[in-house]
C-alpha cells in the first residue's frame, strides 16, 4: 500500500454520454474498455488506468483524478478540517474497487482519495501527469499537504509549485490562473505525435486548443472532448 500514497493511481471520466465518450477516446488514444459495476474500465493495453460512469444532465463532463491513500477516512477529516467537502458525506466503500471519498478543495477542484481493495503500483501508461490550475498557489499547496501528505515546493513568486509524494516522487503541478480562466485538475496523456493526436481530436468531434512547449520537457494541447471534459496530449520531447 504504502507505494500508492500520494501517487495518482487511476483517473475517472464522469459523462453524461458514456456512449460518446467511449467512442471519442478509443479513437483518440486506442483505449479499450469493457462494463464494471459503476460503468465501464479503462484499459491503455493491458493496464486498467481508469474508468467512464455515467452522470445526470447537467453536471457535464469531467475528468476526477484518484490518489492513494493509506487511510481514506483520514484524508476526509483533514480535507473537511481544511475547508474541503466530501461530496458524499463521507467515505464509501465500492464493491470490487476499494474504499474512496470524493473530495472538493477549497477551490471546488474535484479529486477521490482512494485505498484500492488489491493495492498495485500507479499506472506507467496512459496518463503521464497531472497539473492543478488554481487562483491561489501556495493556499493549494497547504491543502494538499495536509490532506494527501505532498511535500511542496512554491515557487518565489507564488506562479507555480510542484508536488512530491512522501517517498520523493514528483507526482504533480500547480499553476495560478488568473479571474475567469479554467479551474481544477488537468491530466495529461502521453501520444506519440502532437499534431496528429490535435487532429484525431478535432476530426472525433473535440476541439483542441492551447498548445505550449516545456523546453527540455516536451510539448502539449489541451483537449476538449464532445462533452466538455478537458484533458491535455502531451508529446515528450525526442
Amino acid at each position: 500500500m504504502s507505494t500508492i500514497v500520494g501517487r495518482f493511481i487511476r483517473h475517472e471520466l464522469r459523462t453524461v454520454d458514456p456512449a460518446t465518450a467511449i467512442a471519442f477516446y478509443e479513437g483518440l488514444f486506442g483505449w479499450t474498455t469493457e462494463p464494471y459495476p459503476m460503468g465501464r474500465i479503462i484499459r491503455a493495453g493491458a493496464t486498467v488506468i481508469g474508468g467512464i460512469s455515467e452522470v445526470k444532465p447537467g453536471l457535464g463532463g469531467h475528468w476526477t483524478p484518484y490518489i492513494g491513500a493509506a487511510d481514506v477516512d483520514a484524508v476526509a477529516t483533514a480535507a473537511a478540517q481544511a475547508g474541503g467537502i466530501v461530496t458524499t458525506g463521507e467515505p464509501a466503500d465500492v464493491p470490487g474497487l476499494g474504499r474512496l471519498a470524493p473530495i472538493l478543495d477549497r477551490d471546488m477542484s474535484i479529486f477521490c482519495s482512494f485505498a484500492p481493495l488489491e493495492p498495485s503500483e500507479p499506472a506507467t501508461s496512459g496518463f503521464v501527469w497531472d497539473r492543478l490550475r488554481t487562483p491561489d498557489v501556495a493556499a493549494a499547496a497547504d491543502f494538499y499537504a495536509g490532506t494527501v501528505g505532498w511535500q511542496a515546493t512554491v515557487a518565489p513568486d507564488g506562479a507555480a509549485a510542484v508536488f512530491d509524494a512522501t517517498d520523493g516522487t514528483r507526482v504533480a503541478e500547480a499553476l495560478a490562473v488568473a479571474d475567469g480562466e479554467p479551474t481544477g485538475w488537468l491530466p495529461f496523456v502521453g501520444v506519440a505525435d502532437l499534431e496528429t493526436a490535435r487532429g484525431t481530436a478535432t476530426r472525433l468531434g473535440g476541439t483542441a486548443t492551447e498548445s505550449a512547449a516545456i523546453a527540455g520537457v516536451g510539448s502539449y494541447a489541451v483537449v476538449t472532448d464532445p462533452e466538455g471534459a478537458t484533458l491535455a496530449v502531451f508529446e515528450p520531447e525526442h
